[in-house]
Formats: structure tokens, sequence, C-alpha cells
């Protein structure tokens, strides 16, 4: 098989971001084996797009979602496969598409940051090296993927953390502060698309809506007199009105951006995607209504 037969074979195996069942380690550290055997025989910007492919799905769900980050137990296979690639992209100084690999490997480091204290959740060896470190920061790409540099570079997560929430605000044009807020901002933060409202379920068919056990658990904590907070990364606009149309509750309309809290900390979110990868921080994090209902209200046994 060349790489683009085998790219395909391990999407066929690699475990998608929702998948449940058991993973053949076996047969997925066979097929690693062979796409790296490929490298000597593949142009360096084809190969390393087959090889981006099978990182950047993490984070996704449903279809198209195989993600060698979507199981620990790959870890060691990625790790392989990651040195192999860039070891590639620097022989031939070409890394194009190296930012692809390396930014869902940031992804899994933030999404795992609450469970890590301080150390790195994953960060393959090649990502440390001085030689590549080097190589990269001096390639027509180090401008476009300074924040992939920054996490080669940093000896933390926490060390990158305060880089990433900087480079955030500069995206978005927000005045830049030397260090984050410690105060805890009180009150409830819920997250408006995958969480207060989903999307159409194309395998099910189930249409776009309100989310209902997640609604419930807002209209519980707004009831109780506790601040609550419906925010989004997007339109707040558009989102207002994709909540009005699906019928939910007048209360749930006033929506804020995202921007604002980059570089805050949340006492309470609700929200499907960790808080860090989104530049703030929660003291208490439910990835959905459902597990924020079963924590705080589940009926005593």
């Amino acid at each position: 098989m060349d790489y683009n037969e085998l790219e395909s074979a391990l999407n066929k195996v690699l475990p998608e971001g929702s998948a449940k069942g058991k993973i053949d380690l076996k047969r997925i550290a066979e097929l690693t084996d062979l796409l790296i055997s490929e490298r000597e025989w593949t142009e360096t910007r084809l190969y390393t797009h087959s090889v981006c492919h099978l990182f950047e799905r993490y984070g996704n769900s449903g279809k198209w979602s195989q993600s060698y980050l979507n199981s620990a137990e790959l870890l060691g296979c990625a790790e392989k496969l990651v040195a192999a690639t860039l070891e590639k992209a620097v022989k031939s100084d070409e890394f194009l598409n190296v930012k692809r690999i390396i930014t869902p490997i940031i992804d899994y480091n933030l999404d795992h940051m609450a469970e890590t204290q301080g150390s790195f959740a994953f960060k393959p060896a090649v990502l440390k090296d001085p030689a590549f470190i080097a190589a990269l920061g001096e390639s027509e790409e180090a401008e476009y993927g300074r924040t992939c540099l920054d996490f080669c570079k940093a000896e933390t997560i926490e060390d990158f953390f305060k880089l990433y929430v900087e480079e955030l605000k500069r995206e978005e044009k927000i005045e830049a502060g030397g260090s984050q807020d410690t105060e805890t901002m009180p009150g409830i933060y819920v997250d408006v698309d995958g969480t207060l409202h989903h999307g159409k379920d194309y395998e099910t068919g189930e249409p776009a809506g309100i989310t209902e056990i997640a609604q419930e658990y807002v209209l519980k904590k707004i009831e109780e007199g506790v601040s609550v907070t419906v925010f989004t990364g997007g339109s707040p606009e558009e989102a207002a009105k994709r909540l009005e149309e699906a019928g939910a509750d007048k209360r749930l309309l006033k929506v804020e951006s995202k921007k604002g809290y980059i570089g805050k900390t949340l006492e309470v979110l609700v929200d499907d995607t960790p808080p860090e990868r989104q530049g703030f921080r929660a003291r208490t994090h439910y990835a959905s209504g459902q597990q924020a209902m079963d924590a705080e209200y589940q009926k005593p046994k």
C-alpha cells in the first residue's frame, strides 16, 4: 500500500471522537509502521498532508472524527509517526501542513490541563528538539505557526497557556494584560452551540433545536437566584436568533461573546468544549447540561 492507501486504512481503524469500543492496537501499530516506511518514497508536502488528516480530526464528533489523539492507548504510535514525519520535514526544509499536525496536539494538551497539574499530557520528543525548533522558526511558516513555536519552546503547559491567552487576545484585538486574572468570576456560564442548542444530527436525522436538559439546568439556576451568562464563540446575534427560533425560554436570549472572557477564570462552565482551549479557565466544568444536572440535582438512591 502507498501512503494514500495507508491513510484510508488507518481511517477505518482509528477511533472516532465518540467511539467507546475496543481499539485494534496491533493493527494500528502495523499500519503506522508501514506509513512511516513510506516516507522515504513520498514527496514531503504530500506525506505531511496525509499524516495531518490522522491528527487534525481530534475534537470533532460524528463522521470524519478519527484521530490518533482519540485514545491515550495510541499515543505511543502517534509519537513514532510525528517524529518520522517532522524529521522528514526538517530534512527537506518543507513545513507545509506541519501546523496541522502540531495544532491538534496543542488542543489535546489544553483539553487535559485540568488533569495534568502543569505537565504536558502529550508532547512528542521531536517537538522539544532544538534542531526542529530552529528549523521551524526559520521556515516560511514560522509566523503562520507562531502558536506552534510557542508550544514547542514552552517548558510546561502552564507556560504555554499564558502565551496562548496573549495570542488569542492579539487575534481578537483585545488589550493584552501582563498576567491572567486570578479572581474567579461568579455565576454560571453556558455555551450555546453544542450545549444549549444542538445542530442537526445527520446520522439520526434529529433536527437542530434546544437541548432540553441544558435549558432545564439553566432555568433552575435562574430561579434559584444564581447569575447565569449565556455566551458564544461566534456571533451573539446569530446565536440568539437560533435560540429564539428553537423556542428557547426568553430569559436565555441575551447572548454575550466569549471574547470578553479570554484570560478569565469562571466559577461554573457548562460547555461541550473544554475551557482552556478557548483561552479561559473554570473552577467547575460540565461538558453538558446532563452532566451538570447529574452532578447537582441527582436524586439520592
